[in-house]
């Protein structure tokens, strides 16, 4: 998932700047074009198989999807749709705090942290590490830190990492 994020990140900034007309039609790309990843069972490898994940995939769907949710309205964010987008945000954060907690494999890790390849291979990604503050950042709405919160909870951040938040 590469390109998820360059591409609603695209739509994202288009909504913002064109005028009302096009506005309705920017989100309906946006929303496709999350379906056809849906489609593509991304999110469902990442439930099942997150051992064959790489992490940079992971990072840009997260990004990608946070873009579109932005694009949600107020009454879409109660809808399924919205219910959907939360449960995968959800599902990309608690993967990515996982990553984070496993302890390295290479030979000269000491401890745990940073962004690793995938779940049990630790070489670092500068670009994942990048992906991550974008992702927080276009977070619109309480309901978005409801959803971060709920991943630190699923991942005992909040109980065994009280310097965490």
């Amino acid at each position: 998932m590469f390109c998820a994020n360059w591409y609603t990140q695209a739509f994202s900034l288009l909504y913002d700047y064109t005028n009302e007309r096009l506005k309705q039609e920017i989100r309906k790309v946006a929303f496709e074009f999350q379906d056809r990843i849906e489609a593509t069972s991304f999110y469902e490898d990442i439930r099942r198989n997150p051992r064959k994940c790489a992490t940079v995939h992971v990072a840009c769907g997260l990004e990608g999807l946070a873009d579109a949710y932005k694009l949600l309205n107020d009454e879409e964010v109660h809808s399924p749709r919205g219910e959907k987008y939360r449960k995968y945000l959800q599902l990309m954060m608690n993967f990515l705090f996982e990553v984070q907690l496993k302890p390295g494999d290479a030979p000269t890790t000491r401890g745990i942290g940073g962004f690793g390849h995938s779940m049990y291979h630790s070489v670092q990604r500068i670009d994942v590490t990048g992906h991550w503050p974008l992702d927080l950042s276009k977070w619109r709405s309480s309901l978005m830190l409801v959803v971060f919160l709920s991943a630190c909870r699923t991942m005992n951040l909040i109980r065994h990492h009280k310097n965490f938040l």
